[in-house]
This record gives structure tokens, sequence and C-alpha cells, in this order.
């Protein structure tokens, strides 16, 4: 059976830190021994609500700095990266090589 973990607050990137921590242990359960790849939904640069939010990703990132010591990959298709505005290639963005 599968768990959910719900929090609530003013914080995006605490929430998603939070509801993660309430299900750690069957996190590293499941990440033991395992690559862990990170697919956001960037699909829009002007409808946010098309797109998971840069701080949910954060607050993913922040829980998994505390349980997982491996390579950690962030997996977006290229058509997401091609119609974003210059202003959305933050440095996470900046070593990724895409033809548009």
């Amino acid at each position: 059976m599968s768990k959910v973990a719900l929090t609530r607050g003013d914080s995006r990137r605490k929430n998603i830190f939070e509801s993660l921590k309430l299900i750690e242990k069957e996190i590293r359960e499941k990440i033991e021994g395992k690559k862990v790849l990170i697919k956001p939904n960037f699909t829009s640069s002007r409808i946010q609500k098309a797109a998971t939010h840069i701080e949910q990703i954060r607050g993913i990132l922040d829980f998994l700095s505390e349980v997982y010591e491996g390579k950690i990959t962030i997996a977006e298709g290229k058509g997401a990266l091609c119609f974003a505005p210059p202003n959305f290639n933050r440095p996470l963005m900046k070593r990724i090589s895409v033809n548009c």
C-alpha cells in the first residue's frame, strides 16, 4: 500500500520537505542502492499552474540532501527549455546543451 503525506503552510519548499520527512523511512528503503531521478514538469514558462514550481524541486532536493549521498538527476524534455524565456536559464540548467 502506498503512503501519502500532507502538510500545510505558507512555504511551498518547506511543505514539500516536511511532507517527505513524514514518509522518510519508506523513501530511504526505496532509494537505497539506486539512482535517483527527479522528473519535473516544465512544460510552460508562462502558465505557472502548468509546470512544477521551482520551490517544489528545491524542497525535494533539500530532503534528498539529508537522506541520499548519490548523484541526483533532474530530467526534462527539451521542449520546455526551447520555449522558456531567457530568465528561466537558472544555474541548474546552464550545463544542459539543447538543440531547438
